[in-house]
């Protein structure tokens, strides 16, 4: 996720902001691919990266200026 932040900056530097707080989304994808070990996560960690990725994809569908009905997209 830090990588295609580092793409963002280099066109919209209103991005750069949000590099700490992406990072923490990054080990997510690290443990995901390799799931060796058992990983517990509290439900605080749960809804803190779920709200993290809720706002990163606000964020990025404003710039865009696009418009996501996810009920409709779920409901298909």
């Amino acid at each position: 996720m830090v990588y295609l932040l580092d793409l963002i900056v280099q066109k919209d530097l209103d991005f750069h902001n949000y590099y700490e707080i992406v990072s923490e989304l990054q080990g997510y994808a690290i443990e995901v691919r390799y799931p060796n070990e058992t990983i517990f996560l509290s439900n605080e960690k749960v809804v803190k990266a779920l709200m993290i990725a809720s706002n990163m994809r606000e964020l990025v569908t404003l710039k865009m200026n696009v418009t996501i009905d996810y009920n409709d997209i779920i409901g298909s």
